[in-house]
């Protein structure tokens, strides 16, 4: 099993707090493979569909330039998205792994990985 206990905070300090775990053996995990988080915010439209308004993503990878697993506590500087998409599938995974420079100004989630 592969878990992870995240805390997202942003300017206004929201927390969640929950150890999440991933039905994955860590042998059946990919060199290359990658987290993608997403924060979005979920509206209707007037049609009776839920929108799915992205508002910050980021991802990591799994494994560091070692090749071992993460461990320990990082904190992910999430890219800003301003785009309106009507499916669940808003995970940017194709998108960089290089953390937002704008360290001071963008949503910031903290992800821990268990030694």
């Amino acid at each position: 099993m592969l878990n992870a206990i995240a805390l997202q905070a942003t300017e206004e300090d929201v927390q969640w707090d929950e150890t999440l775990e991933l039905d994955v053996m860590v042998a059946n995990i990919p060199r290359m493979a990658r987290l993608c988080f997403v924060v979005y915010e979920k509206s209707r439209s007037s049609k009776r569909k839920s929108m799915f308004n992205p508002l910050a993503w980021v991802n990591t990878t799994v494994y560091d330039f070692k090749g071992q697993l993460q461990n320990g506590a990082n904190t992910l500087y999430m890219w800003p998205e301003d785009l309106q998409v009507e499916s669940i599938d808003i995970l940017r995974p194709l998108g960089t792994v290089v953390a937002n420079p704008d360290t001071m100004e963008c949503t910031s989630l903290s992800v821990v990985f268990p030694p």
